[in-house]
């Protein structure tokens, strides 16, 4: 058997929080939601205070996922969540918004400083605009759910990584997802062609003009 047959890792998320992952990338098999992981010196930056060592410590690691042998996968959505989106879901020439996006940016969580996530914050500077629902956090997530069937795009930015599971949760909700992550690499694209149901937009042209 070859060498990268050893092992099989899935990483649920940006970061590959498994000390001694290193000694294991040559001969194991990683399935990964994201395709540049975040690689970090000091993983000291889970709360507000120290935030700011994300943008010290943490970057983007392009050679930690090796296309010839691991595999970019979709994120996970539960199933209760599956189960009460599918119940609010409404028919797309029933949906009352064009465009909707309700989430956190740097103003609300200190570590987006230090991650570019400027799309986050450029995004409520549309807010005025007819016909769409972009704002912060809903207090309930079957809020947000609800929202997300009364919709025909949803903004899906950029967060800590380059993926983002705002993607899957849209997809799943019937809506039309807009990338705004200029560097995301996205699951099955070998064979799935993203541009038939996916919009991408560049990060630096997300604002009112």
């Amino acid at each position: 058997a070859g060498r990268a047959s050893d092992h099989i890792f899935l990483w649920s998320s940006e970061t590959f929080d498994f000390p001694s992952w290193q000694q294991h990338i040559h001969a194991s098999i990683f399935l990964s939601v994201e395709a540049q992981p975040i690689e970090c010196s000091d993983f000291d930056f889970f709360s507000e205070e120290t935030a700011s060592n994300f943008g010290a410590s943490c970057w983007h690691c392009p050679w930690c996922i090796s296309p010839w042998k691991d595999v970019i996968i979709p994120g996970f959505v539960e199933k209760w969540s599956l189960g009460k989106m599918g119940a609010v879901e409404k028919p797309f020439v029933e949906r009352r918004y064009t465009a909707c996006y309700h989430g956190a940016d740097s103003d609300h969580l200190a570590i987006y400083k230090y991650a570019n996530t400027t799309a986050r914050n450029d995004l409520q500077m549309l807010r005025e605009l007819p016909n769409v629902s972009i704002g912060y956090r809903f207090g309930k997530i079957t809020e947000y759910f609800e929202r997300l069937g009364d919709c025909h795009f949803c903004f899906a930015p950029k967060g800590l990584g380059y993926w983002s599971n705002r993607l899957y949760e849209v997809l799943f909700a019937g809506c039309i997802p807009v990338l705004l992550s200029d560097e995301i690499g996205l699951p099955f694209d070998d064979f799935l062609d993203w541009t038939s149901f996916s919009l991408k937009w560049p990060m630096d042209q997300v604002g009112p003009e």
